[in-house]
């Protein structure tokens, strides 16, 4: 594990190109992206890049390395005293030997400040490799958000049933 550095710039591109895929597909992975955006003030394939292999930035990119092929990447960002991981992926043929759980480890102990108090993952409904992990750790959940349009008028099916 390592900090991602300029040269790990074309792998990290092809992972966040899996990314957008794979977060779009869970459920609220449309909204999560959203929120990243606002976050982020940015939310691009190129943002992410600049800001994934950036020093000195809020935002911290740490990859997991086979063999010195990276395999793996995690983002995260600290503030008001908590560390929060936005994304983990670890590539398909790397998966079910430790790498995300490492990463997840590895930004634990990261340039850990006093300041830090908390450490916190953050999951899609139906990411349970991420959630499994998370709990490997040590981590419970602590608040779910369900969430629904408003102006949306019906509330009660025909069969008397909320939709």
């Amino acid at each position: 594990m390592r900090c991602a550095t300029p040269s790990d710039r074309e792998v990290i591109g092809a992972i966040i190109d899996e990314v957008y895929a794979d977060v779009a597909a869970h459920r609220g992975g449309t909204a999560f992206l959203a929120d990243l955006a606002t976050n982020l003030n940015a939310w691009s394939r190129d943002a992410v890049l600049e800001r994934s292999v950036a020093t000195g930035n809020a935002w911290v990119s740490l990859v997991a390395t086979v063999d010195g092929h990276v395999v793996g990447w995690l983002l995260y960002t600290d503030h008001d005293a908590v560390r929060t991981v936005w994304l983990c992926v670890v590539t398909q043929a790397a998966r079910g030997v430790g790498c995300g759980g490492a990463l997840f480890e590895a930004a634990m102990s990261h340039d850990v400040g006093t300041q830090l108090e908390r450490f916190e993952i953050l999951a899609l409904p139906g990411d349970r490799s991420t959630k499994q992990r998370a709990e490997e750790l040590g981590s419970k959940a602590r608040l779910l958000i369900l969430s629904r349009p408003i102006g949306r008028t019906g509330l009660l099916g025909n069969d008397g049933l909320a939709n």
